[in-house]
């Protein structure tokens, strides 16, 4: 893991503990490829979530591969 994925996975991390609705979300970033792992109640969490992940310096890339419950 590379110092720029350090600082992605400290942003990451941020990011989800400012809204509720990201509780159920994990992650992991491997030279800027974060890759979205977890459940949310709706798709539409995860996918902005996505989108404000992919808006971080240094994420190249976000993949999903989240369900809702």
């Amino acid at each position: 893991v590379c110092s720029s994925d350090l600082d992605v996975l400290g942003s990451l991390v941020e990011l989800r503990k400012s809204d509720a609705r990201f509780a159920g979300l994990t992650f992991d970033v491997r030279e800027g490829i974060v890759s979205l792992f977890g459940t949310t109640t709706r798709d539409a969490d995860v996918w902005n979530f996505a989108d404000l992940a992919r808006r971080l310096p240094g994420v190249k890339e976000v993949v999903v591969r989240v369900g809702s419950r």
